[in-house]
């Protein structure tokens, strides 16, 4: 026999016994590998154990779809046992159930039994736990059902009336003694195994449900990190002979006559040039410089980079497209740096197109709040040729290129990545190979001051 994890409301604690065979169930259940022999494990242990079902009850909250049949509890411990199944690290150590302890323990598990059999499905959970207010008394402070009607327990609310009723309600039925017996026995009798390591087995499934949820994001900054130290390593070592080659070419060209020896001198000096760009690249996308926020209006980003392009779309003719909206939309952002991953983008788009097609630029804000902010949306969309699947998947890794070889290599992506996600936010790209490509830049929003609040109205559509 041990205890299951501390039920708290306020500065009440309740803790709840839990039966060995119900502990060696649970091991059963979440170190299977089928669902449904894990549903299985998990409907039996809940459906004969009441202190267990007390206690999964107490821990859904308030939820909009109440589990009030077994089954329907026992799914939403299967999904979201690994989260809520956690024992907290604590300063004292509290013993097994003692004698006196057990033999209330198995009244009150008799006492539910007895409630809860021959009922029906729909009635079989509620009935079970229709005697809450005497297992929560007999495990921490005394409780009445007035205070669990008015939310002053641990039971959630919505469970709290039904039970309530059926408390006040309830009658002694006939009941099998030896069946109830049997019951009784299973539930108290010592079991071997899994189960008496269940803490344990359950903090090893929480470290790696935490290392799974975070593994990518782990990754990411090791690689970054290993991106650093090889970028100010060898950042240094190649730039020494970069600007050997560029100094010789550099002499040689002054003195040169023959054309085509200058030309070839030339590309040298260019392709030297090129490595050290590269290089520079690499070291700014490893640690780029500090953000420098502002409050910034992003429809004047937007019509400062649609002005910034209109040179180059015009000479292929490209089309840019932009529908602003008419009020400000405000982020606190590093205008420059901010430039510089939306130009990478339009950049990106003007490549794919190459020649005739369009690109259109929409600003969008959304009153969803994620991560205690909303966000603005910049979507830029381009009539290109799409992105293949293989592609899409390291499109932001530095030097990757979904093109020919010496065509787009560099950090343009990668750098836009950096900078967005440096900001909070983040980038979401659409495309099916063949239709285009939409790439969604969300940042997340701030708010005008009463005198930052511009004057003059915004276009509306610009082309």
């Amino acid at each position: 026999m041990q205890w299951l994890p501390v039920l708290r409301h306020g500065t009440a604690e309740w803790r709840l016994p839990l039966a060995d065979q119900t502990a060696a169930l649970l091991a059963e259940a979440f170190l299977a590998e089928a669902p449904d022999e894990r549903l299985r494990c998990i409907e039996r242990a809940l459906g004969d154990d009441p202190p267990l079902a007390l206690w999964t009850l107490s821990s859904t909250g308030d939820l909009e779809s109440h589990p009030s049949t077994v089954p329907n509890l026992a799914t939403w411990l299967a999904t979201d046992g690994l989260g809520v199944m956690s024992w907290e690290v604590e300063t004292s150590v509290h013993d097994p159930p003692n004698g006196p302890e057990l033999q209330r323990f198995a009244e009150l598990v008799a006492d539910s039994l007895a409630r809860a059999q021959g009922q029906p499905l729909d009635r079989y959970l509620l009935c079970l736990m229709s005697n809450a207010d005497r297992w929560l008394t007999s495990t921490g402070p005394p409780v009445t059902w007035s205070q669990i009607e008015a939310g002053e327990t641990c039971v959630p609310l919505w469970c709290a009336r039904p039970l309530s009723d059926l408390g006040g309600s309830w009658s002694p039925a006939e009941v099998d003694d030896k069946w109830l017996a049997e019951q009784i026995s299973c539930w108290s009798t010592p079991v071997p195994g899994a189960g008496r390591n269940l803490r344990s087995l359950f903090a090893k499934f929480d470290r790696l449900r935490s290392l799974e949820k975070n593994f990518a994001k782990a990754l990411e900054s090791e690689k970054l990190l290993s991106l650093k130290q090889f970028a100010y390593g060898a950042g240094h070592e190649i730039n020494n002979p970069l600007v050997n080659i560029s100094t010789r070419a550099q002499t040689l060209l002054g003195d040169e006559r023959d054309p085509e020896r200058r030309r070839k001198l030339a590309t040298i000096n260019s392709q030297a040039f090129r490595a050290h760009e590269m290089i520079s690249d690499l070291m700014l996308f490893a640690q780029p410089p500090q953000l420098i926020p502002q409050r910034i209006d992003l429809v004047q980003v937007i019509q400062q980079l649609a002005d910034q392009f209109a040179e180059q779309a015009n000479a292929r003719n490209v089309r840019i497209r932009w529908m602003a909206m008419a009020e400000p939309v405000v982020v606190s952002a590093d205008p420059d740096q901010l430039q510089v991953a939306l130009g990478a983008i339009c950049t990106n788009a003007l490549d794919a197109i190459a020649h005739g097609g369009t690109i259109e630029i929409e600003l969008t804000t959304t009153d969803e709040i994620i991560n205690h902010a909303k966000f603005a949306a910049i979507h830029i969309r381009d009539t290109g040729p799409g992105i293949p699947a293989e592609v899409r998947r390291h499109m932001f890794d530095p030097f990757f290129s979904g093109r020919e070889a010496g065509r787009g290599i560099g950090f343009g992506l990668s750098k836009c990545w950096r900078i967005v996600t440096d900001h909070g936010g983040s980038i979401v790209v659409d495309s099916q190979f063949g239709s285009g490509a939409t790439f969604t830049v969300l940042l997340p929003r701030a708010q005008w001051t009463n005198d930052e609040i511009p004057d003059d109205k915004r276009m509306t559509k610009h082309e």
